[in-house]
């Protein structure tokens, strides 16, 4: 879910992750948990709206996140994500976040602790209601994204660092159905 406020041009804080980049991912990743979902946009069928305060219980976790884009709730879910990484029922987590490469998170959590981070050159189009209140599915964010992997067993010296996806390779892989 991406969250934009008043200051950055909408009232609406939940934007959900298009399918053409959720399924992509899924196929990958097999996710079985979402974190960061309402009843509305919740990509599975297990999920919570308090990622905050979510500790797993069931094991075999491969969890979903695309949290709301504002600091400083941003920011305390990519935390979240890492520490649930660490979780002995949690296999791995994967984010979509901004590509916010020069943020505090980025370089004391995600460039120290992420298994791979995978940037993407194209903007993704996020599904949700526009400032005018009508449900749009092309709604762009005010950046880049990335693809941040955490997985429970890290080595820090097996860290994959993707290249800049082409926008060619973005085609190809986050094809739209």
């Amino acid at each position: 879910m991406k969250q934009r406020n008043d200051k950055n041009g909408s009232k609406n804080n939940e934007w959900e992750t298009p399918d053409y980049v959720f399924n992509k991912l899924h196929d990958e990743f097999q996710f079985n948990f979402d974190l960061c979902a309402t009843l509305e946009n919740a990509k599975v069928s297990t999920y919570t709206s308090d990622a905050l305060n979510y500790d797993p219980h069931e094991a075999g976790l491969n969890i979903w996140c695309n949290p709301p884009y504002s600091f400083p709730i941003k920011d305390k879910i990519i935390k979240k994500c890492y520490e649930l990484s660490l979780h002995d029922h949690v296999n791995v987590v994967v984010m979509l976040i901004p590509a916010a490469t020069e943020t505090r998170a980025f370089h004391d959590i995600i460039w120290k602790y992420a298994d791979e981070i995978r940037l993407i050159d194209t903007r993704i189009r996020f599904k949700g209601y526009n400032t005018k209140g009508e449900y749009v599915e092309n709604a762009t964010g005010q950046s880049g994204s990335m693809i941040v992997v955490f997985r429970n067993i890290s080595n820090p010296w097996k860290k994959k660092i993707m290249p800049f996806v082409t926008t060619d390779k973005y085609k190809e892989d986050f094809k739209e159905e």
